[in-house]
């Protein structure tokens, strides 16, 4: 077998190399000139220099390959429009070059909970909702999902939608664990506290490579087939969630701070300033208001426990435990952020 993963030197993808390297797969990662392999070295990995915006690199890194892994994508950008162009461009072109094959691989690709938007609060979302995007990356992201459906029938595709994915390797996600660990502060972006879904970014390799062995293929006929959310068995509120990062670093009680909506537009807008002034792109911003502001994000995973068999590996709290251990390892976290992680908790110093 072998696999191609885009987005392969970023956060997910080091942790699907991984995944597909205990299987014996022969794993071939898209990654640019400028990219930091330095997750990727000691999974040595074959790697195939590209981009998704050439189509004549896209072409050769697919030649032979069982199944393309679509990974790569933009949570975040200054301006917004490379957003779109990587998320939706880029997602043609891949599923492009997986037409343009003899025999075109399984391709899978990852979108986002986003692209669905919030959920009702009687009941957490199922792939049967309609798609109502409520942020501009939510909305590239499902112009992605719906090029790939412009080539379903010729590519055998399925689409895994993800909500906050966390694990060794996210900078972004730091900064919340910092915030904690620092304050014992945890902020509710509003008064009222809804509930969310998470996955540890190995389960999500571990779903999406399911799906690919087993999962079914999206179709122009039927809109929501070959389409699945994973995401970790239970839905805590936010505030719970910080209440077990606090937990997996030790500490007894964090202190929820509930915030009207003026003050969280406030704060987003401070964000998305600094991030036009110095063009650096931050992950709080107006798209991610707009996402926090809307509700419940929490989404159900029974689909892909019945279709394809998925269970995460671990519970949610120790993959908890896991993440403060690497933040750690790192130097992110002071030392005294383990003293509460479990004995078998392991550090992901690859990913």
């Amino acid at each position: 077998m072998r696999a191609l993963v885009t987005g392969a030197s970023g956060f997910i993808g080091p942790h699907l190399v991984k995944q597909l390297n205990r299987l014996g797969i022969h794993v071939r990662c898209l990654v640019r000139a400028t990219s930091d392999l330095s997750a990727l070295r000691q999974l040595n990995p074959e790697l195939a220099y590209g981009d998704l915006m050439d189509p004549a690199s896209l072409a050769s890194a697919t030649l032979g390959c069982d199944v393309v892994y679509h990974v790569a994508g933009l949570t975040k950008s200054v301006p917004a429009e490379v957003m779109w162009r990587v998320n939706e461009i880029g997602g043609r072109n891949i599923a492009q070059a997986c037409a343009n094959q003899g025999t075109p691989p399984v391709l899978v690709v990852l979108s986002s909970l986003a692209a669905m938007g919030p959920a009702g609060r009687e009941r957490p979302l199922t792939e049967s909702d309609p798609a109502k995007p409520v942020s501009k990356y939510g909305m590239s992201k499902r112009k992605g999902e719906i090029a790939a459906f412009e080539f379903a029938d010729r590519v055998p595709i399925s689409i895994v939608r993800a909500p906050i994915v966390f694990g060794e390797g996210d900078l972004d996600g730091l900064k919340l664990f910092k915030c904690i660990s620092s304050c014992r502060l945890h902020m509710l972006p509003t008064m009222r506290n809804y509930r969310f879904s998470f996955i540890h970014a190995t389960d999500l390799s571990n779903a999406m490579m399911l799906v690919a062995q087993k999962g079914n293929r999206i179709s122009q006929l039927q809109s929501d087939k070959g389409i699945f959310l994973a995401a970790a068995e239970q839905n805590p509120t936010y505030g719970d969630y910080g209440r077990m990062i606090g937990r997996a670093m030790g500490i007894k009680r964090v202190v929820t701070l509930p915030n009207l909506p003026t003050t969280t537009w406030l704060i987003g807008a401070c964000c998305e300033l600094y991030a036009r002034v110095s063009g650096r792109a931050q992950i709080m911003n107006w798209d991610k208001t707009r996402e926090a502001l809307a509700g419940s994000w929490a989404c159900s995973v029974q689909r892909l426990q019945a279709e394809v068999g998925f269970h995460p590996e671990l519970p949610l709290e120790e993959r908890l435990n896991q993440t403060v251990r690497w933040y750690v390892d790192q130097g992110h976290l002071p030392k005294r952020a383990i003293v509460n992680c479990t004995a078998d908790s392991t550090a992901g110093s690859g990913a």
